[in-house]
């Protein structure tokens, strides 16, 4: 077997891929063993996924919804209070405690809080946006999407052959893989439902809600005859990220959300085990 990002053989890759990281609460959507070889998984954790997680906008989204690293632990945020010249660092408990401990940098204030001079904090909770041009955003939403054309293909006949040597992922994967210099790729980012929304689901005749952590799926819009542009589409916490795998140009996703009065394609009716996308379907950027 090979890997679908370098090629090489990974029939000793002991490793599975995490589509979504575990830090942002995937434990179920992995690519078998060799899929992603032990060089290539090890690289994305480094180089994409840890500075990712690293940014201020994540690491507050992941502090203020609980949501746990691989070893268990809430992130701390920067928050800024009201009076004080510097943000201080809110650190909590295990999910599900309510200890927080709060470490404040403004050393001024600090004494006014402990002289009583200060009897209340005023916590402003400003809710940070995901940068709109940012290139370990990109290479994120890059990385998604060519393991999630993987995940829906792995066990039918021929995938690997047909995913490995389609030239329409190339650039994308090497950009992921190699962060291809001189190559900047536009994504979409935008708020489609708040943080804490619940989403109610039948199943098995019984309603539940449910606090939905991260969703993905992808937009097929045909452009010509026999020709697609493929859009890998991810929801975190809310956070609507669009990339297209086809190539760096976002133009197109731009036009289809205001032909269809920006419905997140999340939402347009998904392929399921009864219907699913299979290299047959053109579903690949520039399949003919």
């Amino acid at each position: 077997m090979k890997c679908i990002f370098c090629k090489h053989v990974s029939d000793d890759s002991k490793s599975v891929e995490h589509i979504i990281p575990e830090s942002l609460g995937n434990t179920k959507n992995v690519l078998p063993r060799c899929v992603v070889c032990d060089k290539c998984n090890n690289y994305f954790s480094r180089k994409i996924e840890q500075p990712l997680l690293e940014q201020l906008f994540f690491k507050n989204l992941r502090g203020r919804n609980w949501i746990e690293s691989k070893k268990g632990k809430i992130p701390p945020e920067e928050i800024m209070y009201i009076g004080a010249k510097e943000k201080a660092i809110l650190h909590r408990n295990e999910k599900g405690t309510p200890k927080m401990i709060l470490d404040i940098h403004d050393q001024n204030f600090f004494q006014k809080i402990f002289t009583g001079q200060k009897k209340e904090l005023i916590f402003p909770f400003e809710i940070e946006r995901p940068e709109a041009n940012n290139r370990t955003i990109a290479r994120f939403l890059g990385k998604i999407g060519v393991e999630a054309l993987a995940q829906k293909w792995v066990g039918h006949v021929g995938w690997e052959e047909y995913h490995i040597s389609h030239e329409g992922l190339d650039l994308l994967r090497n950009y992921v893989r190699y962060n291809t210099p001189n190559i900047e790729w536009p994504y979409s980012v935008r708020k489609i439902y708040g943080e804490n929304e619940q989403f109610r689901i039948s199943h098995n005749d019984n309603q539940e809600n449910l606090d939905v952590l991260y969703e993905y799926d992808f937009l097929m819009e045909q452009v010509g005859i026999d020709l697609y542009e493929t859009y890998i589409c991810v929801a975190i916490k809310g956070y609507e990220f669009v990339l297209n795998v086809a190539g760096p140009e976002i133009s197109g996703y731009i036009d289809w959300l205001k032909r269809n009065n920006n419905i997140s394609p999340l939402y347009l009716k998904k392929n399921n085990k009864e219907n699913p996308i299979l290299p047959s379907d053109n579903f690949l950027p520039g399949q003919k």
